[in-house]
């Protein structure tokens, strides 16, 4: 289970991120992301563990799906 900070620190870092979720793993992008990742939650972690943290926030609707259509509590679907 992802612990509140590291819930908040990934649905951050995610929606600043260029790319969608679904591409991220495997790009240069990730690898900066991660790096950052690390250092914000103070505390060594796998590349896997923070890659299910940011699935984890969106699922959690704290970031939107995709770039293009970000997550509005407010929208109707």
């Amino acid at each position: 289970m992802t612990s509140a900070r590291r819930l908040d620190v990934a649905a951050r870092l995610a929606a600043e991120s260029l790319l969608p979720l679904d591409r991220l793993p495997y790009t240069p992008a990730f690898d900066d992301l991660y790096a950052r990742y690390v250092k914000e939650i103070g505390r060594d972690c796998s590349r896997h563990d923070c890659w299910w943290a940011l699935v984890d926030a969106r699922k959690r609707g704290l970031v939107g799906s995709s770039r293009r259509r970000p997550h509005d509590p407010d929208r109707k679907e």
